[in-house]
């Protein structure tokens, strides 16, 4: 079976979507991140630019207050380039949340840094299951089989005794394999590695299997 597991995504969302909205969100993202430094510390260089460019939008903006033509031109350029770094930092921070411990981490990490948060289950197969398929028969395979396009090599393996001892079964040359002659009833472990470009993986967590 799978598991399943909370991602947490740093939400950007900016109210109202004009220059002053988003002068506004780049003036909150700054003024959380220096509130809290050190957390972002890894992404220090990329906050600091935020700063820059959120302080050339604010004299920009104001001086386009009268919504004289060239001002209002030189001021969406600004915007433009300002809402350049907001972006940069939520993806810096979104790589933050992805690195973190936990969701727990994560989610204070976006929260931290003035952006929303957004909870996203992932569902990940197992690499490697077995199903049994009657008569002593047992089906292996590989659901994650290397890097595409590569040749790959499988070796596989089997216990009857909990892991105790291993007994070796023929290689393949694809990601599946079927084992037979297994007494039914019996629950037996099999594990897989494979060699890719000379370099072997180390073997895979086992799974059990009861014959039938």
């Amino acid at each position: 079976m799978g598991t399943t597991t909370n991602t947490i995504e740093a939400v950007l969302k900016v109210t109202p979507n004009t220059a002053a909205g988003w002068l506004a969100k780049g003036k909150a993202v700054g003024s959380s991140t220096a509130s809290n430094a050190s957390m972002y510390t890894a992404i220090a260089s990329i906050l600091a630019q935020l700063a820059t460019d959120t302080d050339s939008l604010d004299t920009a903006q104001a001086t386009a207050a009268n919504r004289g033509k060239d001002e209002i031109q030189a001021r969406n350029a600004r915007w433009s380039i300002q809402k350049k770094s907001v972006r940069a930092v939520r993806a810096a921070v979104q790589g933050l949340c992805d690195a973190a411990p936990d969701p727990a981490h994560a989610t204070a990490l976006a929260v931290s840094a003035g952006f929303g948060v957004r909870v996203k289950p992932a569902h990940t197969k197992e690499p490697f299951a077995g199903k049994a398929r009657g008569n002593g028969v047992v089906k292996l395979l590989v659901k994650v089989p290397g890097k595409r396009g590569a040749r790959v090599y499988y070796e596989w393996r089997m216990s009857t005794d909990g892991g105790k001892t291993w007994v070796s079964l023929p290689g393949t040359n694809v990601s599946l394999t079927l084992v037979s002659g297994l007494t039914r009833g019996a629950e037996v472990q099999f594990s897989s590695r494979t060699t890719v470009k000379n370099v072997v993986s180390d073997w895979a967590q086992a799974i059990s299997v009861l014959a039938s």
